[in-house]
């Protein structure tokens, strides 16, 4: 179903296509999206459409790592509990 944005509705989209959507960046990506907005070459929009990910989240990703910190990424799922005897 479309909404009047013309944009479907994330209920609507596969399990399959909401994966491709959803991409995680890995340290080479964001290194390369921090370089590409410093040096002011590209625009933000085309930095975006090269990884595949929105303007909005290239400017989180820039924000975050600008100071020359290393990202940290996590793993993904839950912490492990310790198991009691």
């Amino acid at each position: 179903m479309l909404s009047r944005n013309k944009v479907t509705s994330i209920t609507q989209i596969s399990s399959r296509k909401r994966l491709e959507l959803m991409k995680k960046l890995n340290k080479k990506k964001i290194k390369w999206i921090v370089q590409e907005v410093t040096k002011r070459n590209k625009g933000v929009w085309s930095i975006a459409q090269a990884q595949r990910i929105t303007k909005q989240h290239a400017y989180r990703v820039y924000n975050k790592f600008r100071n020359g910190k290393e990202p940290e990424l996590l793993l993904c799922g839950r912490k492990p509990t310790p198991i009691s005897e």
